[in-house]
């Protein structure tokens, strides 16, 4: 979606896109690890697996309703793959933009699932519970999110400044 936002967005208003979505995902991963990671000790496991079904179904509808396609559905083609495929080959900004945004996200979320399982794994060393540890986990990625959701608003402030290319360059310079 980020990739989808940087590249097909108007250019005015492509940093407070950024930023938005930004906010959108951290504001979601602070929701996951700071109140839905300290759920199963309360309420049980199984339950918190029915709470999210039920916000994905709920996400799902709201989306349905919520988004509207600006393509006239007469002029919808078939989405022609070789061209494509033969567009991303030539296109360094592509190839830049798509490894960023894969980059970018799994490291979250590889980061994340390492951190809960350690803690689990661990946890009886320490006298808690897996589930007391993974919601004291779940508070070390919200760190790394509120952090993020601090910067968001910078980024997309310096997209509309310098370009989403530089600041792209930068982003990834002080994530390596």
């Amino acid at each position: 979606v980020q990739s989808l936002i940087t590249d097909y967005t108007y250019i005015k208003g492509r940093g407070k896109a950024m930023a938005v979505m930004g906010f959108m995902y951290t504001s979601a991963s602070l929701f996951s690890f700071l109140i839905l990671a300290r759920l199963p000790r309360s309420i049980g496991l199984y339950n918190v697996f029915i709470i999210i079904m039920l916000i994905g179904i709920f996400a799902s509808i709201v989306s349905r309703a919520g988004l509207v396609d600006i393509v006239d559905k007469k002029k919808k083609e078939k989405v022609k793959w070789k061209e494509l495929f033969s567009l991303l080959k030539k296109s360094h900004c592509l190839k830049i933009t798509f490894s960023a945004a894969f980059a970018s996200r799994a490291d979250v979320v590889i980061l994340a699932m390492f951190i809960m399982i350690w803690v689990s794994k661990v946890a009886r060393e320490y006298g808690k519970t897996p589930f007391e540890a993974m919601a004291e986990g779940g508070i070390n990625i919200a760190v790394a999110s509120i952090v993020g959701l601090i910067c968001y608003p910078l980024w997309g402030y310096l997209v509309e400044k310098w370009g989403r290319l530089p600041v792209l360059i930068t982003g990834l310079f002080f994530a390596g």
